[in-house]
């Protein structure tokens, strides 16, 4: 058994007035910016099921990363944390999937960080540019 993770499938990359999405085996181009509710949530999702690649039969979770790209407050925060970590819809059709979480952290916002870069995010996660 491997102790190796499975590569990253689908990156959110989250800020408070919405989301974007990188489907790394597609591109590693960001989607357009989707709306912090739940009709962006949709929109969102029809545009990364468009990216993926076919299933496989009895294929591994989904690895999907989602990144904070801003701070956070009591009233400009990401919509899709909650249905994402739940599992709800939209997001159920991923099933089976791993989601694992990144916010900028109390020390990186102590060092003045207050958003982070595309590429920043995609790093957080994993996910390396493709050699040419």
């Amino acid at each position: 058994m491997s102790t190796t993770l499975a590569a990253v499938q689908i990156v959110f990359l989250l800020t408070g007035n919405g989301f974007q999405a990188v489907v790394p085996a597609s591109s590693l181009q960001p989607s357009p910016i989707f709306a912090n509710n739940q009709a962006g949530a949709v929109a969102g999702m029809e545009w990364i099921s468009a990216k993926l690649p076919p299933e496989r039969w009895n294929a591994p979770p989904k690895q999907v990363c989602a990144v904070g790209m801003e701070v956070f407050t009591e009233t400009r925060y990401p919509f899709v944390t909650k249905p994402l970590h739940e599992s709800r819809p939209p997001f159920r059709v991923l099933e089976p999937y791993a989601a694992t979480f990144h916010y900028l952290s109390d020390e990186e916002v102590k060092k003045g960080i207050k958003r982070r870069t595309t590429a920043q995010a995609l790093t957080v996660c994993g996910v390396k540019p493709k050699a040419p």
